[in-house]
């Protein structure tokens, strides 16, 4: 066993959890400390079940054509105003600025692993469907399968003013009405003007 393995290691730690009486209680914590974006549990699947086609066939989706992510990262924006004092900030400040520093890179780790596991997954799923034939990608054949990833994400708006406007807005549950309408009208946009979204409309208007 190859001990120093990614699915090694997720093993070792979802084994503790099969005995009841050693882990009689579950003490859960907020899920944007462990996978803000909520794509660790897909990649991760994926690993423990050896790789993707595996992971297709045991959820009877083997003639999927097209997988589409959408990412939706409400990230808010570390507060730089510190950096205008010499004095050190407060406590509440630095834990603040520690957990947001810490999420955005986990984040953006994140999506750069999904991104470069697309090319294997692609290998993944065509080997296993299309066995001994030969791999053809027309639309309908055993290669036929395309990815798409939709970035949310504030960055993405060309104007940094409202860019800031909307990453200071506080993750909570109350939101005034015009900052909920100005999130929904802020996500649409993102949505409208991604390339991954504007492929993937392509391909299902041409029915590829």
């Amino acid at each position: 066993r190859d001990t120093s393995s990614r699915r090694f290691d997720l093993a070792n730690q979802l084994a503790p959890y099969l005995d009841r009486r050693k882990k009689p209680y579950i003490h859960l914590v907020d899920g944007g400390v462990a996978d803000n974006l909520g794509l660790r549990a897909i990649l991760e699947t994926v690993i423990l079940m050896g790789d993707l086609w595996t992971t297709l066939t045991h959820d009877h989706l083997e003639n999927v054509r097209k997988v589409v992510f959408v990412i939706v990262n409400a990230e808010t924006e570390v507060d730089d105003r510190w950096d205008r004092f010499e004095r050190i900030p407060p406590f509440a400040a630095m834990v603040d600025s520690y957990s947001s520093i810490a999420i955005s890179r986990y984040n953006v780790e994140t999506v750069a692993l999904l991104r470069e596991s697309l090319g294997r997954w692609t290998d993944e799923v065509r080997t296993g469907r299309c066995g001994s034939q030969p791999i053809s990608t027309e639309p309908g054949s055993c290669g036929d399968i395309r990815f798409y990833i939709v970035e949310v994400k504030f960055d993405a708006l060309p104007d940094e003013a409202e860019q800031k406007v909307l990453k200071r807005l506080p993750t909570s549950f109350r939101l005034q009405p015009e900052q909920v309408d100005h999130l929904r009208d802020a996500a649409r946009r993102i949505v409208a003007e991604s390339r991954a979204f504007r492929e993937l409309l392509d391909d299902l208007r041409e029915g590829s």
